[in-house]
């Protein structure tokens, strides 16, 4: 008589679920409050709008799966997972669960699929209660629903899938859910912290805080974040500011993509079940190939999140610390990798005496970081001296951190020339590294040429602002095949710097007051002086202003672009020093105008209304004559350059006295 194996026992089956009813009982109850009870409270509302709109009703459903599914299903996963297979975890209850007649396959399906139970089984009553509380309020959408059933049972079937697979390789069910929260994150934590090591070690390294790209593989931090309802537009209708038709949960394929993965996971799941020895119940680690993982996964995230903790906190406390210093972050690695590396073999052994045996392993790893730290800090890849050629870029954008008097956000180059420019900038950056460094450390350490100089008045009361400073800058390279570079750096700029027009500031400030200046951004293409509607000057610092006519504001805008022509405004100033507060008028004119504009309104087919603010100078002839005409400016309401107090007396030319 031939043999069959079986995959599945009934009385195990119903053993584990109805054992642990609890947890499936206070699931169904979570939910039900959460879902049809709290559905049922927005369509019975006096001023609820859902009973007549299904796009309305379809949003709503679509984020309680965002929030409440997610959470849910990551939760509950876990406890669902320790509580069929927590005779896993005892040794007592092993060895007996496994002397029985029943083939593992048999014992894994069976208490498997009776832990999905807790989830299936209470998704089908709470979308027959949401259908008929839908019934009840006259308005039955059941398509939002049938989306809501599909979205948390394929997150159910993932979280509980992985739940279980991580069970299968640690005896200690307390391990269990610190393993399960762990791997449901480390991936973006992982790439977090490598980030912010490469952003200490490699000079212009701008990628530290972009987004993730391993969040795919992180699926709770993934669904949560990029569940939420996206629109769907009518063909033709005006893109996202066309007719809604319907929604959708955002990311929605990734459901389809972990679901996919689950069945993986059941399958890896398993195969370790079929190989876990009975006698590993209350080990840390039941797979002994994955100890040595174990131990070398728990010190390298030891050395990257607590050793760069530590080194922070060191460097925060003492001085002489206050800007990085490779080594001694080195150190801080090493030394937190050296206890996460032991604590991780007292765990594994169960005992406090490993120092004797291990040693070796933690040589391999210190060799590993000492290397890899090393590679970093003298740039054995060439990523901080590669710099693109001018042939190979298409556009440039710089971003400085800060400019006076206008903040400008990216600056566009597409010409040839400027280009070039950019890159003997970029090019003279690199070359200056180490005096650029230097000079950041004197700037902390507060000496004589970098220090924080505070802001002083003269004996005339005019403010000088500050000589020195640092800025960051951030480089993006758009190249002819499509890719794009990014740095950034943390650089001194110094009144003396900017003068230099061979260093680095000098050419930084040369570049970005290139032809046209600020003002060829500040308005829209496609923008003419016709488009003005009004605007205002204002006086003393801004607090008060002056109301402009149209044709005021025409005449103006005229007199600010022939300005401009001759770059007598416009300027941006890298530093708010003294030349600046000698030069730019505190007297900012504001133009509004109203238009649609590529870039610039988010209706369609309607007018919009802008502004712009401009800040006339100490050489902008045309503007200051203009005001002068049009009687904004007068001996009582006086141009007055930033550097002077309120309360200073001014000749009639406004220049100061």
């Amino acid at each position: 008589m031939r043999l069959k194996t079986s995959f599945f026992n009934r009385t195990v089956f119903t053993r584990s679920f109805f054992r642990f009813w609890p947890i499936w009982a206070i699931y169904t109850l979570i939910w039900a409050f959460l879902f049809p009870i709290a559905l049922g409270n927005s369509l019975f509302s006096p001023y609820s709008t859902m009973t007549t709109d299904s796009l309305a009703l379809a949003s709503y459903i679509y984020r309680i799966i965002q929030y409440g599914g997610v959470i849910m299903t990551f939760v509950f996963g876990v406890v669902a997972a320790m509580a069929v297979f927590s005779y896993l975890y005892s040794p007592k209850s092993a060895g007996m669960m496994h002397a029985l007649p029943i083939r593992r396959e048999g014992l894994f399906f069976s208490n498997y699929l009776a832990g999905l139970c807790f989830f299936l089984i209470p998704h089908a009553v709470l979308f027959v209660l949401a259908l008929l509380v839908e019934a009840g309020a006259g308005f039955v959408s059941p398509a939002p629903l049938l989306v809501w059933l599909g979205a948390v049972t394929a997150m159910a079937v993932f979280f509980y899938s992985f739940a279980v697979f991580c069970g299968m390789f640690t005896g200690n069910i307390l391990a269990l859910p610190v393993f399960y929260g762990v791997l449901s994150f480390l991936t973006p934590a992982i790439e977090y912290l490598i980030r912010s090591v490469l952003g200490d070690f490699l000079f212009g390294y701008s990628n530290r805080y972009s987004d993730f790209i391993t969040l795919a593989f992180s699926p709770a931090a993934k669904l949560l974040t990029g569940l939420s309802p996206q629109a769907i537009y009518r063909e033709g209708s005006g893109g996202v500011n066309g007719e809604v038709i319907g929604y959708i949960p955002g990311n929605w394929r990734f459901l389809v993509y972990y679901f996919a993965v689950a069945l993986i996971l059941i399958a890896a799941a398993l195969f370790v079940y079929q190989i876990r020895r009975s006698e590993s119940a209350g080990d840390l680690v039941s797979v002994r190939g994955m100890r040595p993982v174990f131990k070398f996964g728990v010190s390298a995230c030891a050395a990257l999140a607590l050793g760069q903790m530590f080194y922070y906190f060191i460097s925060s406390s003492i001085p002489s610390y206050a800007f990085f210093n490779p080594w001694i972050l080195l150190l801080c690695m090493l030394l937190l990798g050296f206890v996460g590396y032991f604590a991780s073999e007292m765990l594994l052994r169960k005992s406090f005496r490993v120092f004797g045996q291990s040693y070796k392993g933690f040589l391999i790893f210190s060799a590993l970081l000492v290397l890899f730290t090393t590679a970093l800090e003298y740039d054995f890849f060439g990523y901080e001296r590669a710099v693109p050629s001018p042939e190979s870029v298409q556009s440039v954008s710089l971003l400085p951190s800060s400019t006076f008097p206008y903040y400008t956000g990216q600056l566009l180059f597409e010409d040839q020339e400027e280009i070039r420019a950019a890159i003997a900038l970029h090019g003279d950056i690199v070359e200056t590294k180490a005096s650029i460094e230097q000079s950041v450390r004197e700037y902390y350490a507060g000496g004589a040429d970098y220090s924080p100089k505070a802001a002083e008045y003269t004996s005339t009361n005019f403010y000088s602002g500050s000589e020195s400073s640092l800025i960051t800058l951030q480089i993006l390279y758009t190249l002819t095949d499509g890719n794009t570079v990014r740095r950034q750096y943390t650089l001194p700029v110094t009144t003396g710097g900017l003068s230099d027009p061979d260093g680095f500031a000098g050419r930084l400030d040369e570049l970005i007051n290139s032809d046209g200046g600020v003002l060829s951004g500040l308005f829209p293409s496609g923008f003419s002086a016709e488009d003005l509607t009004g605007g205002t000057v204002g006086f003393s610092g801004g607090r008060q202003t002056t109301e402009i006519s149209r044709e005021q504001a025409m005449a103006l805008y005229d007199a600010v672009m022939a300005d401009r022509k001759e770059n007598a405004i416009g300027r941006l100033y890298l530093l708010d020093n003294q030349e600046y507060y000698s030069a730019v008028y505190d007297n900012p004119i504001e133009l509004y105008f109203s238009g649609v504009y590529p870039g610039w309104t988010y209706s369609s087919g309607k007018y919009e209304s802008h502004s712009v603010t401009i800040w006339p100078e100490t050489g902008s002839e045309h503007t200051i004559e203009a005001l002068e005409k049009l009687g904004i400016v007068n001996p009582d309401s006086p141009l007055v350059v930033k550097g002077v107090s309120a309360g200073t007396e001014w000749n009639k030319k406004y220049y100061i006295d």
